[in-house]
């Protein structure tokens, strides 16, 4: 409680795959990439933060988290969204739903990178699908449509991108025109 009183929005990194019990699953991919606590105690400030009515901000992991924690699942292993190449170089396209936020600052198409081996699979009943990648069709940004919970996630890594010529006018729209205006 005392966390999320002190922020003004709750923003969730990317990092490690999230556990497959904390969305009802048993573990089907071996994998020491899991941090149990961190889960929890992510999970913990997601719930505390909608407590609070704080926007939240997921970015991969984080997108892939507040869905769980609000009893969405993940498949637990996808391929072909873990470009070899450094993340700050983009790797394929999503197709942005028209008139979402996402849309205003992108465009319907955009370019991103792409670092995970997770996804979103059933999508929590307070959010709403807003993007996937053109190829494969992998959820790749939300948005909640309950109007007590201030959310927005993508999957790919926009801070990755700022300060890189082709991505820095993107990232910092994002973070201005969207993010910001939820502070009020």
């Amino acid at each position: 409680k005392r966390y999320i009183s002190m922020i003004d929005k709750l923003v969730l990194a990317g990092g490690q795959n999230v556990a497959p019990e904390f969305y009802g699953e048993v573990e089907t991919i071996k994998s020491n990439d899991y941090n149990r606590e961190r889960d929890a105690f992510e999970i913990a400030l997601i719930n505390e933060a909608i407590k609070q009515n704080k926007p939240i901000v997921g970015v991969c992991r984080g997108m892939q988290l507040v869905n769980v924690a609000l009893g969405g699942s993940l498949n637990q292993h996808i391929h072909h969204h873990w470009q070899e190449k450094p993340m700050t170089q983009t790797s394929h396209d999503v197709l942005i739903d028209k008139h979402s936020p996402l849309d205003q600052i992108y465009g319907r198409k955009a370019h991103v990178n792409s670092f995970h081996r997770q996804s979103l699979k059933q999508i929590a009943p307070q959010l709403e699908v807003i993007a996937k990648s053109l190829d494969d069709h992998v959820v790749e940004a939300v948005q909640s449509i309950d109007p007590h919970l201030r959310f927005l996630g993508v999957q790919w890594h926009p801070e990755r991108k700022f300060g890189h010529a082709d991505g820095i006018d993107e990232t910092r729209r994002l973070v201005r025109d969207f993010i910001s205006k939820f502070i009020h």
